[in-house]
């Protein structure tokens, strides 16, 4: 059994944040690209330390899934499951299957464990005392280390938005692959997002706590008319398709559909619902697995833990607030079969205009240059930070990583023309670097957070011609061709005569009041390096280096430091302040406008990193076989 890339990244992940971070990881992989090989692998590399371990699902489709793909790799290992469901309570096995359900408040039953992985962690409720947190909770007494290791598809939730950050179960993403990109790699089967032609209208459903009321929801869709109209575009776009699953917003309206199905087909449509006796629902899921029933509705029950890759249609005939619940959907279809080419998305609730595409790498993120709205109508979704690439809350001003800065969303209301708001879609631009400096960066309000490399930029546009050297007559004379504006002394007097000076090495015109002789207002030149030929549209650019953090943040710095040297990484930022002197700096830097706030795009070099460069890190790394738990 050969891992996919990914999957070996992704351990390799999970250990090194294990060995670096007293917090618990988590691993973002899409539906479809193999959690459960990476669950395998992990209570593998765990067994090489004499490490036990419990993985806690919450169906016993995801149970069954897990041991088995664990038992192919450690064919000699005895795979326990701990499942009132499938009538199997194994707590002596090494490596043990549970369900929550079933293992909550039997923490004392499993013995030592030193690894707890939680499949689906999208599902684990952000507070309260729930199954999980007890379970937890209980383990602790027996285990004080333990750190659980999530896995899921869908790092958010709608009400409370990321799942990893600071004061969650868990402390960050530590590794996470796009579905777009293993859809390109030829991992995961295209999509073709289609909305439906006919779009039930939502506005009418009830929001509550961040989610349409279900209720309401099955009103809406379950209207005679809509399952008619509905029900004819699904007949008429699926002629070529083999496998439709239908995901409906009730149980009435699953077999609502189903009958209409199959009164226009002739063809048996098989409904699986909460409602659905176990002997019932096992059966027609493995007829529709086989190919032998090429319909199936469905009610809330086939989001997670269902893997049928002959699914070449799935037809959303509900609306959701939640990019999670929509991609765990989407994700039904995006396995991989002979017998199809892609999968098509027919979309009734407006979910795709709702969060995206699934296949797109801002999926479930809100549109930051949207204004305005309530939480329900952001969806509860986080937004992506262009510096790092963190989810992060949609209302912040900064990102929590690294530091970036978002441009304020909410428009002017001033008399006059926001001329920044005006730059939004501006062309990027090339400046020239004049000097570079570095200064470690840390957040605002929050001590805790891990410090950037702050790296600014003094700039000027590439084309700009340098000014002449000034002389104190040049000031003089500036000041007396751009008379500055009169100004109100505190006397009420005007102060209109400008009175030029040369302060600290600049020429500056203070207004002086001709009544009681106080300055009222000091103006700089523009141009005010005496004896040097200065600028007027000289700048600062800054961009913010991650060595402190991990995933995406931290490679993305590495790739920033491997362009500059050929040293070795630094470690973190004071590592890299060190060898500061010691790298390459770019001749040219080309930015782009994102409101008020200036992002660095790209960089041109005169020189080549230097062959030989001595390392001065003062960080060593971690032996390979250490124990990382």
């Amino acid at each position: 059994m050969t891992p996919r890339w990914y999957q070996s990244e992704a351990v390799d992940a999970v250990w090194q944040h294990m060995r670096a971070s007293t917090g618990s990881p988590l691993v973002v992989l899409p539906t479809g690209a193999g959690k459960s090989l990476v669950i395998a692998m992990l209570a593998q590399q765990a067994r090489k330390w004499d490490g036990r371990t419990l993985v806690l699902a919450h169906r016993k489709e995801l149970l069954r899934q897990n041991a088995a793909k664990i038992q192919a790799l450690l064919p000699d290992e005895k795979i326990g499951i701990y499942s009132a469901g499938l009538s199997q309570r194994d707590t002596e096995a090494d490596i043990i299957c549970g369900g929550i359900q079933s293992v909550y408040n039997k923490a004392g039953e499993f013995g030592r464990r030193e690894l707890v992985i939680i499949d689906e962690s999208h599902l684990i409720p952000p507070d309260g005392d729930g199954m999980y947190q007890q379970y937890l909770r209980e383990l602790q007494f027996i285990c004080p280390n333990i750190r659980p290791i999530g896995l899921t598809a869908t790092p958010y939730r709608c009400s409370s938005g990321p799942l990893a950050g600071k004061g969650r179960m868990f402390e960050r993403i530590c590794y996470e692959v796009q579905t777009g990109q293993l859809i390109n790699e030829g991992f995961l089967c295209p999509l073709t997002n289609k909305p439906a032609q006919h779009q039930t209208d939502t506005t009418a459903i009830k929001v509550r706590g961040g989610e349409f009321v279900t209720s309401s929801m099955a009103a809406v869709f379950g209207h005679t008319d809509e399952i008619l109209i509905a029900c004819q575009e699904i007949i008429d776009k699926t002629k070529d398709r083999k496998s439709i699953l239908v995901f409906c917003s009730g149980v009435e309206h699953a077999e609502q559909v189903a009958r209409v199905l199959e009164e226009c087909t002739n063809q048996e449509c098989g409904t699986v619902t909460g409602e659905t006796g176990p002997l019932e629902r096992e059966a027609t899921l493995r007829r529709f697995s086989s190919g032998e029933l090429r319909w199936l509705t469905n009610c809330d029950v086939l989001t997670t833990g269902f893997d049928n890759p002959r699914i070449d249609c799935v037809a959303v005939l509900r609306a959701t607030m939640s990019p999670g619940l929509f991609a765990q959907i989407v994700g039904r279809g995006l396995r991989l079969h002979p017998t199809k080419s892609n999968c098509l998305v027919l979309d009734f609730g407006g979910n795709i205009e709702r969060h995206g595409p699934l296949d797109d790498p801002n999926y479930g993120r809100a549109d930051f240059r949207s204004t305005g709205g309530s939480a329900e109508e952001r969806n509860g979704r986080g937004k992506l930070c262009p510096n790092c690439e963190t989810d992060v809350p949609a209302a912040a001003r900064e990102c929590q990583e690294c530091g970036f800065l978002f441009p304020d969303p909410r428009p002017s209301h001033g008399t006059e023309a926001d001329d920044e708001n005006a730059l939004l879609n501006a062309e990027p631009q090339v400046y020239t670097v004049q000097a570079v400096r570095a200064v470690e960066h840390e957040k605002k309000n929050n001590p805790d957070a891990p410090t950037t490399l702050r790296v600014i930029y003094t700039v000027v546009p590439a084309d700009a011609e340098a000014a002449e050297p000034m002389t104190e007559e040049e000031a003089e004379a500036y000041f007396e061709w751009n008379k500055p504006t009169p100004a109100q002394c505190g006397c009420g007097h005007l102060a209109t005569i400008p009175t030029v000076k040369h302060e600290d090495g600049k020429y500056q015109a203070s207004l002086v009041c001709g009544h009681c002789g106080q300055w009222v207002k000091r103006l700089q030149h523009p141009n005010n390096i005496p004896g040097e030929a200065g600028n007027l549209e000289e700048k600062e650019v800054s961009e913010w280096v991650c060595f402190n953090h991990e995933g995406y943040a931290r490679q993305k710095a590495e790739a920033w430091w491997q362009e500059r040297s050929t040293a070795a990484i630094p470690l973190s930022v004071d590592d890299a302040l060190i060898c500061w002197e010691s790298i390459i700096q770019p001749r040219r830097i080309t930015v782009t406008k994102e409101g008020r706030w200036d992002r660095i795009i790209g960089y041109e070099f005169d020189e080549e990193p230097p062959e030989e460069w001595a390392p001065c890190l003062a960080g060593v790394d971690m032996e390979d076989d250490e124990i990382p738990f």
